[in-house]
């Protein structure tokens, strides 16, 4: 992924949620912090749990948070409780999102914008953690021509003019040996290290490829008006259905995180002048057909259905022809289903839902 921030000032940040810490607990605050951020990258599990607890939503016992977060809290402050000290957790989980997201980790970014339902929910800081997301995943455009590179990296050759000045004044068997062997094994090293710049490139290269051959993709789908998940023209489906199943078609054929630049213009575009017009969860749930929904969820399972809202809400409809999502639905989600987003916003949550349900993130 990325390397760490150096520009992210954890006590500035920390002061600001809490101006009365004391000193001793904003530094204990500050070495948990510098755990959580080199711990969180090495699974998407604690990463998913990092973004729960930002958004104060409970993670999954199973998942032992306690054990890696709490530890590293722990560390410095041995009272601290996960059960107790839920506004803390969310501001130290808040903060770790925010340096990951400040150090270029943008399928972090993407997670922290689905995790947020379009800013629905609160996290610490007054939800600035979402504000910095969206625009580190709008500065990424900009940042991609003066970032990209497709060098290959010459690797550096041992001087072994030594040996063969001792070989020519010597003569000596084990001296020549010596040499043949240093020149080996410098061969062999120059070999691998060559090898493997050529393989970065390679990589860097196939990658903007596939970005690319991407948003060709995206753009004759959009041009052909055919969904991509149920096979259907969208003049077929119900209209408030439709921000649902172009968000998700659009993530359907996305092969990395978070996406290609253009995909949230295509994603407008789609709609068209529909775009900002209001609906609620449960009607955009609701008009789905039947018929529709496995195809709309596909094969890949998920469990994380107080982060893919919509999707879980499909999933927990299964065949019913009249969709509630009653108190059980806001129980999980912390959304009220009649809350009403723009179609553009609905879009945008099946589209960042699915997307980490394909990458097996949920």
């Amino acid at each position: 992924m990325a390397s760490a921030s150096k520009s992210f000032d954890f006590s500035e940040r920390y002061r600001n949620m809490q101006p009365t810490a004391e000193r001793s607990i904003v530094e204990a605050r500050e070495i948990a912090h510098k755990t959580i951020v080199l711990e969180a990258p090495k699974s998407v599990i604690k990463i998913v749990d990092l973004t729960r607890v930002a958004f104060s939503l409970p993670v999954p016992p199973e998942r032992d948070f306690d054990g890696w977060f709490g530890k590293a809290v722990k560390k410095g402050d041995k009272h601290f409780s996960l059960q107790i000290d839920k506004e803390e957790a969310a501001r130290i989980a808040t903060l770790a999102l925010s340096s990951l997201v400040s150090s270029g980790y943008y399928g972090v970014a993407a997670l922290v914008i689905a995790a947020s339902v379009a800013g629905r929910r609160e996290s610490p800081g007054n939800n600035e953690i979402v504000q910095q997301a969206r625009t580190g995943l709008a500065e990424a455009p900009r940042r991609r021509g003066v970032a990209f590179s497709a060098t290959v990296t010459p690797p550096q050759v041992k001087d072994i003019s030594t040996l063969f000045a001792a070989v020519a004044s010597s003569g000596d068997p084990q001296t020549i040996k010596s040499a043949i062997e240093g020149v080996h094994a410098d061969a062999r090293s120059v070999s691998a290290a060559l090898v493997s710049s050529v393989n970065q490139t390679l990589q860097t290269l196939t990658n903007e490829n596939r970005r690319l051959a991407e948003e060709v993709d995206l753009l004759w789908w959009h041009l052909g008006g055919h969904s991509f998940l149920l096979d259907v023209p969208f003049s077929s489906l119900p209209e408030e259905a439709v921000p649902m199943v172009i968000g998700a078609d659009v993530a359907a054929m996305v092969t990395a995180l978070p996406g290609p630049y253009g995909a949230y213009g295509i994603i407008r575009k789609a709609l068209g002048a529909t775009a900002d017009r209001e609906q609620s969860i449960v009607e955009t749930v609701g008009n789905l057909p039947t018929e529709s929904r496995s195809d709309f969820l596909g094969n890949k399972p998920f469990e994380a259905d107080d982060l893919a809202i919509l999707h879980g809400a499909i999933k927990a409809a299964g065949s019913e022809e009249v969709v509630s999502l009653g108190p059980r639905f806001e129980k999980i989600t912390a959304i009220n289903a009649e809350t009403k987003f723009t179609r553009y916003e609905l879009a945008l949550q099946a589209y960042h839902e699915r997307l980490f349900i394909k990458h097996g993130w949920l």
